[in-house]
């Protein structure tokens, strides 16, 4: 199970959920390891619903702020949940939209490292390839997504 995706800037069909990118405008996150599909890819996430933020996720989008060097506005982003995000046969815990759209599994919700994952792709308006040092002064690129979990 890969534990990240976002899509890039050009997409088509959100309307039905559906996002179709082409060639290195497509990236997956698999938080060991990062790889560019070389064709065309359709993501799909079900029973998508917008939520407000907890306070927590303010605090991280602060602390990225900080460790990227990167300012942008914590109240543009449309926040989403949804039961499963795939592509094709993977399933993954996050997608950035462009140009504010972050949508995570429930399960991901309170899973802080790949919350900031996806703040961090709006604060650097994409990425998609994790080629900016960010990624790395802010730990943002490892493994172990079970810390800072909110709730008991």
């Amino acid at each position: 199970m890969a534990t990240c995706h976002e899509v890039a800037r050009h997409c088509a069909t959100r309307m039905n959920r559906r996002i179709e990118l082409v060639g290195a405008l497509a990236a997956t996150l698999s938080v060991a390891a990062c790889s560019i599909p070389t064709e065309a890819f359709t993501v799909e996430v079900s029973q998508r619903e917008q939520f407000t933020p907890p306070g927590e996720y303010r605090i991280w989008w602060g602390d990225v702020e900080e460790c990227s060097s990167t300012m942008g506005d914590f109240d543009v982003v449309r926040w989403y949940r949804a039961a499963q995000i795939t592509n094709g046969d993977q399933t993954v815990q996050g997608l950035w939209e462009f140009p504010h759209d972050i949508t995570l599994t429930r399960e991901a919700e309170g899973i802080g490292s790949i919350v900031r994952h996806e703040i961090l792709h709006d604060l650097l308006r994409g990425d998609t390839e994790h080629t900016l040092s960010a990624w790395t002064r802010c730990d943002l690129l490892r493994e172990d997504h079970r810390i800072d979990r909110l709730g008991p």
